[in-house]
């Protein structure tokens, strides 16, 4: 203050405001898988088809950022989408993040087996006038199923895969199990067998294996081939003479993942087994069918098939055609031995019976 001589005061005075702003540097990123139409977290998809992942960066604070990364913790390559050199959400295409803004990043891959996650993170910069820097950062995770439906299937023929001897007339069993090998649950498992006449129409059905009105492997009896599950199906019949291959396919609803894409599941498998006479041989029988014993592939079609291949002959016992001249007296062209039980083609055996062929 001053008071002048009449007394008069004054009382000088002066202002100046001073101001910060507080910046608050924030990020957030959002993270999604994407199969076509269907997006979000915890999706299925079908194991093997192509994904992406939308990674969606905005700017939660109240000033821009610079600097922009985002990444990927399974080693996805995250690209920025970009128009015009810039990010499609950088709508001034200053190279900032500002606060309206919504910039998008993307990653591909192909979809696994079961259950997958991965996380992104985004990150940002910030310089105050001071120079501190703040590196703003968020994460967010996303993740699927990758489905497998798939079946397996094992038939057998009287409980044998492939090669099984059985006489004419004798009962046949097929077994068909379908086993779920994959991941996600099945509907309406159908069995068809081609009844050993591919492409002729009379393919037939076998009959599921019964445990309280459920197929016997349906453990849980929900009616569903689940994971892990087993189902038994059966078919009978009567052997035939010569050789006999079925083939049997096993099917099931089609799997449809969230985007609407669909599988099905097929499996196939075959069993076989050579009918042979159970009739008895007269005499004349081997002179006459020849066939049955020259070992020549294909001279397979008389009544008995192939007595090389059942066994009543070996090799060394066909085409007796040339004669040994150490033994005298003995034209063994004329001759076939029967039950050489070493298949040594000597007559030293318990059981030989060396026969002429005019009478064999």
């Amino acid at each position: 203050s001053f008071t002048d001589d009449a007394g008069h005061t004054a009382n000088p005075s002066d202002t100046d405001p001073s101001s910060y702003f507080g910046a608050d540097p924030q990020i957030k990123i959002d993270k999604v898988t994407v199969d076509d139409a269907a997006s979000g977290d915890g999706i299925s998809i079908l194991s093997g088809e192509p994904i992406s992942w939308k990674y969606t960066v905005t700017n939660l604070g109240n000033v821009a950022l610079s600097g922009i990364n985002v990444t990927d913790d399974q080693g996805v390559v995250v690209s920025p989408d970009l128009v015009g050199g810039f990010n499609v959400g950088d709508t001034n295409q200053d190279g900032k993040l500002d606060l309206t803004e919504a910039w998008v990043y993307t990653g591909t891959g192909v979809a696994g087996i079961g259950d997958y996650s991965n996380i992104g993170t985004a990150s940002g910069s910030f310089t105050d006038d001071a120079g501190h820097t703040a590196t703003p950062q968020d994460t967010d995770p996303s993740s699927y199923f990758g489905a497998d439906p798939h079946i397996t299937l094992d038939k057998k023929t009287n409980g044998v895969d492939h090669g099984l001897n059985i006489f004419q007339g004798q009962p046949v069993t097929w077994t068909y199990d379908v086993k779920n090998d994959g991941n996600v649950a099945l509907s309406n498992v159908v069995v068809t067998d081609d009844n050993g006449t591919p492409g002729i129409g009379d393919d037939f059905h076998p009959a599921a294996i019964l445990s309280g009105g459920f197929n016997s492997g349906d453990a849980n009896q929900n009616g569903l081939l689940d994971v892990g599950e087993t189902w038994h199906y059966q078919a009978t019949g009567t052997a035939q003479l010569g050789g006999y291959v079925n083939n049997a396919t096993a099917t099931t609803d089609a799997y449809t993942d969230t985007a609407g894409h669909s599988r099905t599941p097929s499996a196939t498998d075959s069993s076989d087994y050579e009918g042979y006479s159970n009739k008895a041989l007269t005499q004349g029988f081997w002179g006459s069918h020849t066939d049955a014993w020259d070992n020549i592939p294909g001279n397979e079609g008389n009544p008995t098939k192939s007595a090389v291949k059942s066994g009543v002959l070996s090799s060394l016992d066909v085409n007796p055609s040339v004669d040994d001249p150490a033994t005298v007296g003995v034209d063994e062209s004329k001759y076939l031995l029967l039950g050489d039980a070493n298949h040594n083609g000597l007559v030293d055996d318990d059981h030989n019976l060396w026969i002429s062929i005019s009478l064999a």
